[in-house]
């Protein structure tokens, strides 16, 4: 029989295949799969003739058996006795882990096909280091497993393989598979070790030359001290048939040393007992894997060092979540060490607190359908019952070849102070709001930069707005105002500017109902290292009734008398008040400081020990706005400092912006999202301002659908360049040059508030790190800004 004949007679794939595997499911335990592969290895028949083909003799009978990790038909890993020898080794305790935390989860499989035959098989067996080669249907259903050991046993054809083989010896078809495989192979002589036959890839591989190999033996190409250990295994080579000879080292013709994986097998060449050996130069895996040992150790200790920890989970077909490990940090924050969280799919769940859980599970489910990062600040229920605040920040994994997210990479940190700060800080601030109240002044806090304007009730009654209506804007203000007094205040306002004085004036407020009211109005204008005003602060008080009495003078002297007399001490007492208030807010976080610590010293020991912890939290929040406030000021004078740049990591402060902008992306229902972000030479405050700027403006100016802001980097010719996407309204491309010019503004106060600094800043910024900054857009479609800074 021809060889090709024997080829067209090869069992094909059919008759090989295992149909009874060992099946386990994903939360099958560990323990209960080792004992199940115990059982099993009873039945696993060996095969030990020498003059069989190399692959299909096992190395060993821990190689032979595994169970198939399977859910609904679908293949989800294998999970080997390799795998058990290397858990054991590495001290992992098995005790209540699941099969799918330690599986093998890239598996080669082969689909079913008539076509298909043993030699398809004996290629990916051999190509891929492998004994299990699971079968799958064209639906991805299981099938069965083949091995070596079906291939010998199942198949009745099997003993065809030596046949083919002395064939492929004896014809010119094995000469040519010699001569031109791109691995090193040689025969040598198994008495004197010399070599018999090298393919041209050793000459190359190894540099030595066809007449110098066929002078030296096997020895002269190991390393002095590795010759014994190569003499005593040659020595019983003299006994077996195809040998896997494990990891070698061999040394080149220049001296240089590699390592090597040797595989050989028994055969008579030109009358004499020979081995036939196959070599794969492993040196750059071994480096690689060496690598990443040390790559995994650095990034170990990184996780130890940072307080958050670090997990992974497995995401499953049908959305469910499962736990594959997480750092140390872990029990730090949860009280749980990761063995003793919830098993199963979903498991975390159980931590999550009962009314955080429909904000959870929204947050997975568009983690796995968008497959954007993403982060979520919630609740949680600690080991020993507390309740504690943590931010979960996630990168989903997609998997091409499954075409869905498979897993989870995230990051938790423990925000409880964070939290316990903030509320403290809102009750002192109620406190603060209280004392105006009493005293009938309303009090207000403007951000000229991006017309946002804070208030306190009284403000909103003096006004004529129903208390807690939502005015944040300084159009909410400008609006009330009587249209004959708007031209003095504006005057009187570019001249206490001019002067750098303070501002105080008197106008008539127009109520909804019609009805005017007369204000006193104090405020103190704050400014930039340019001399532009950037904050004003005040106070103002209803002088309605005052007016009223002005305008009753003019009817009768002698209430006028009575009048001016009133109004003289009535005007005493409001200047001194007014002084007095103005001094007070001009500082209100240092009252707020000095009022804790009064709390503190007085009344410590009387409260119980909560109250002591609530004024520690007071002092902290008022000392941590007060460094905020003071790292302000430091930027606004950005245009005649030092710009004193240190090594940024955008990643960072893209994730701080992202907490100060918290109300207002809550509010908007804004999503916002990264690619990594680089490292750069920059002033962090400065690279905060202007990324706050830009995802301020990309909420801002929304349409309809809630803003979407992604933010990427990549690197261009020695330059970072960032961009920063919204879905926003779009800039008509008329307006695209003058937008970056100091105050100009492209929409009216009425539709979008804002004073038109905030792109002038960011230019500032950009061109102070020696960038570029501009924009594409298309109106009611989005907008994207680009910037660059130097690498």
């Amino acid at each position: 029989m021809h060889f090709t004949d024997r080829l067209l007679n090869f069992p094909c794939l059919e008759q090989v295949i295992d149909r009874s595997p060992l099946i386990v499911g994903p939360n099958t335990s560990v323990l209960d799969a080792i004992d199940l592969m115990i059982k099993a290895r009873g039945s696993i028949c060996q095969v030990s003739n020498s003059n069989s083909s190399p692959d299909l003799i096992p190395t060993s009978p821990t190689t032979t058996s595994c169970v198939l990790v399977v859910e609904e038909s679908q293949l989800l890993g294998v999970f080997t006795e390799r795998d058990v020898v290397k858990l054991t080794a590495a001290g992992v305790d098995l005790s209540g882990v699941a099969i799918a935390q330690v599986m093998t989860r890239e598996v080669i499989t082969l689909t079913q096909s008539n076509s298909d035959n043993i030699l398809t098989v004996l290629s990916l067996l051999r190509q891929y280091q492998i004994r299990h080669l699971p079968i799958l249907d064209r639906q991805g259903q299981l099938v069965g497993l083949v091995t070596p050991e079906t291939i010998l046993d199942l198949s009745p054809k099997a003993h065809e393989l030596q046949q083919i083989e002395e064939s492929l010896r004896e014809g010119e078809t094995y000469r040519l598979l010699f001569e031109h495989n791109p691995q090193p192979m040689w025969v040598y002589d198994l008495e004197t070790l010399a070599f018999l036959a090298v393919n041209q890839a050793a000459i190359h591989h190894y540099g030595y030359s066809l007449a110098e190999f066929l002078n030296m033996t096997i020895a002269d190409i190991r390393p002095p001290e590795d010759i014994p250990v190569l003499q005593e295994k040659v020595a019983n080579l003299a006994v077996e048939g195809y040998a896997n000879s494990g990891l070698w080292r061999h040394q080149k013709k220049d001296g240089t040393i590699i390592d090597v994986e040797v595989t050989s097998n028994a055969l008579t060449f030109l009358g004499r007992l020979a081995r036939f050996v196959l070599v794969t130069d492993v040196t750059e895996r071994q480096l690689a894997e060496k690598s990443l040992r040390q790559s995994e150790e650095k990034y170990r200790r990184i996780c130890e060092l940072t307080s958050d920890y670090i997990y992974s989970c497995y995401v499953t077909r049908s959305g469910a979540i499962i736990d594959e490990w997480a750092t140390a940090n872990l029990s730090r924050i949860t009280g749980y060490t990761f063995a003793e969280l919830p098993e199963g799919e979903n498991g975390w769940l159980n931590l999550v607190y009962p009314d955080d859980l429909p904000a959870f599970s929204q947050f997975i489910n568009e983690r796995i359908s968008t497959n954007q990062a993403g982060s979520l600040e919630y609740r949680i229920v600690t080991k020993q019952g507390d309740i504690r605040w943590i931010c979960d920040r996630i990168q989903p994994e997609w998997d091409d070849g499954e075409g869905r997210v498979v897993r989870f990479l995230g990051a938790t940190e423990d925000i409880t102070s964070r939290k316990q700060a903030e509320a403290a800080l809102r009750e002192n601030n109620d406190r603060l709001t209280l004392a105006l109240e009493v005293a009938n002044i309303g009090s207000w806090d403007w951000n000229m930069l991006t017309n946002e304007t804070i208030w306190t009730s009284y403000h909103e009654t003096i006004f004529g707005y129903e208390p807690g209506t939502p005015r944040r804007f300084f159009t909410d203000w400008f609006n009330r105002i009587h249209p004959e007094d708007l031209p003095e205040i504006k005057a009187s306002a570019q001249a206490a500017i001019a002067s750098r004085q303070d501002l105080e004036c008197e106008y008539r407020v127009v109520w909804p109902d019609g009805s005017i009211h007369w204000v006193d109005s104090l405020g103190r204008f704050y400014y930039n290292a340019l001399g532009q005003p950037t904050r004003m602060v005040g106070v103002l008080y209803d002088i309605s009734d005052r007016k009223q009495a002005q305008e009753a003078l003019h009817n009768s002297q002698e209430q006028l008398q009575t009048a001016i007399a009133e109004l003289t001490r009535s005007n005493k007492e409001l200047e001194q008040f007014a002084y007095a208030a103005s001094h007070d807010l001009q500082e209100p976080l240092r009252k707020i400081n000095s009022f804790a610590e009064l709390l503190a010293h007085d009344y410590r020991q009387q409260l119980d020990e909560i109250a002591d912890k609530y004024i520690d939290y007071i002092t902290d929040g008022a000392t941590r706005m007060q460094a905020l406030i003071e790292d302000l000021l430091i930027y606004s004078r950005v245009g005649r400092q030092e710009l004193n740049k240190q090594p940024t990591d955008l990643n960072t402060v893209v994730s701080q912006v992202i907490i100060d902008l918290s109300f207002v992306i809550a509010e908007n229902n804004a999503i916002i999202t990264t690619t990594p972000l680089p490292t750069l030479s920059a002033n962090p405050v400065q690279m905060a301002q202007l990324l706050q700027n830009l995802i301020a403006n990309g909420i801002k100016f929304r349409r309809d659908c809630p803003p979407e802001i992604h933010i990427a980097a990549t690197l261009q010719k020695q330059q970072w360049l960032i961009s920063v996407q919204d879905n926003g309204i779009g800039i008509k491309p008329e307006y695209i040059e003058r937008i970056f010019a100091i105050f100009q503004r492209l929409h009216s106060r009425s539709h979008y508030p804002g004073n038109g600094i905030g792109l002038a800043l960011c230019r500032k910024i950009v061109e102070r790190h020696g960038g570029q900054i501009w924009l594409e857009s298309e109106p009611g479609k989005g907008t994207i800004f680009y910037f660059t800074i130097p690498a």
